[in-house]
């Protein structure tokens, strides 16, 4: 038998697990497109880091991390 813990755990693993699965059935060519929309956002909002005076946008994850309500408080 579980603690009430451990089915808690369990449960954002199969959550997660949910979010991948979907995530692996976009199609090749609209994920590289949303990766490169992803960039130009980055760009765009300045989420970048500033190297030897170049801009260089940080890598945000296309694939969502699910948070479960006591996750987030």
């Amino acid at each position: 038998m579980l603690t009430p813990a451990e089915e808690m755990g369990l449960s954002g693993l199969s959550l997660a697990s949910r979010v991948r699965e979907a995530f692996n059935e976009i199609p090749d060519a609209a994920l590289a497109e949303l990766l490169e929309r992803i960039r130009e956002e980055c760009n765009l909002r300045h989420v970048i880091y500033l190297r030897d005076g170049e801009l260089d946008p940080i890598r945000v994850m296309a694939c969502p991390v699910p948070l479960l309500a006591d996750q987030l408080s």
